[in-house]
């Protein structure tokens, strides 16, 4: 069965409380990996209409203030305001609101302007801060109102104040097929600038509806589980055990293996050395080996693959291949993890059926 690539059918729910200086999770995205404008345009003849914008490549960050103070939260709900105190200056003196709520994406580049990967972000010699939508200015909470008007309400509030220092997001409103490929096509060749796709809203939901996050390619959030010494020097540790969340059951599956040559090496283990456990974590499937050392399923990495195969020695069935990369990712809890079921999607017969399948309403 084709499952069919929607924004439009979504259960209505209610709509979460927002509240200038409590952390909410913000809005979900599922993926569509498209890795050339012809491969994206099914998100055309799905949704039709649409609101999109370049995706920049950084830490989404939920940015809240409250009188002169301000606090920047990730994902994993991590306070990191004393990291970025010039985010933090700005948005204090040049932010015309008492009270707000903003999704904000910050992007990090090297002494020489470039680029760099969300995972080196703290080590960045400059920003770029760019604002992605608005949950609350001032009294107004903003997240049941259309995305349009979010928009313009951004564009109309917020563009003077921020306009030298912040960028905002560049939104456009998508009219055809042909508009989405070029539009899609141009965000593809801005790579080197560090934008890394699009994002796609229809023009009529409110915030915490569900956005598409159409990429090229994907990277797999796994935590780290287990290390393994290496075959001809027991001294040296020389590969880590992944392993992802299976929220149907409620436990973490192992997924796979990274060489140390693949990895962040000293980031990653320097992150992982608080957790070092005696005895396999509580709730962790068994993997077809044993590691040489358990973890605490705590630290996240982003591990950049080409494809994920079905697999008769793990357990789960799925095995990560070919992996190009694994970098930490400081900005994101455990909790942020890829969910085992995508990696099963990702990793079954008919690629692009279940892609599509992710979706679903």
């Amino acid at each position: 069965m084709t499952h069919k690539l929607t924004l439009r059918k979504r259960s209505p729910g209610s709509e979460k409380i927002v509240q200038a200086g409590v952390f909410t999770n913000p809005a979900g995205a599922k993926l569509w990996s498209a890795i050339t404008a012809e491969s994206a345009a099914g998100v055309w003849r799905e949704n039709g209409s649409f609101l999109a914008y370049p995706k920049p490549d950084g830490w989404r960050l939920q940015a809240h203030k409250i009188g002169g103070e301000v606090q920047l939260y990730t994902r994993g709900r991590k306070e990191w305001s004393g990291e970025f105190p010039e985010v933090v200056r700005l948005l204090s003196s040049r932010l015309p609101f008492d009270q707000a709520v903003l999704d904000l994406e910050l992007m990090g580049f090297d002494g020489r302007g470039r680029h760099l990967d969300a995972s080196r972000i703290r080590r960045a010699a400059s920003y770029q801060c760019g604002i992605l939508d608005a949950l609350q200015l001032g009294d107004e909470k903003l997240t049941t109102c259309p995305a349009r008007e979010r928009l313009s309400m951004i564009q109309n509030r917020l563009a003077q104040s921020l306009r030298d220092e912040f960028s905002l997001a560049e939104y456009q409103q998508i009219e055809s097929e042909d508009e989405w490929r070029s539009f899609y096509g141009a965000c593809l060749a801005r790579r080197t600038d560090g934008f890394d796709g699009a994002i796609v809203k229809l023009p009529d939901d409110p915030y915490f509806r569900t956005v598409l996050k159409v990429k090229p390619e994907e990277p797999i959030d796994a935590v780290v589980v287990g290390a393994y010494r290496g075959k001809k020097d027991e001294r040296t540790l020389m590969s880590l055990l992944l392993a992802v969340p299976d929220r149907s059951r409620n436990i973490w599956v192992p997924i796979g293996r990274v060489n140390r040559n693949s990895a962040d090496w000293d980031a990653i283990w320097k992150a992982c050395e608080p957790y070092i456990s005696s005895r396999r974590p509580d709730g962790l499937e068994s993997p077809p080996e044993e590691p040489d050392v358990w973890i605490a399923p705590a630290v996240v990495v982003s591990a950049m693959i080409r494809w994920v195969s079905s697999s008769p020695i793990y357990s789960s069935g799925v095995k990560l291949e070919a992996v190009r990369e694994c970098t930490i990712r400081e900005d994101k809890a455990a909790a942020q993890a890829t969910p085992f079921e995508k990696v099963l999607q990702l990793a079954g017969p008919g690629r692009e059926e279940s892609q599509l399948s992710l979706f679903d309403a």
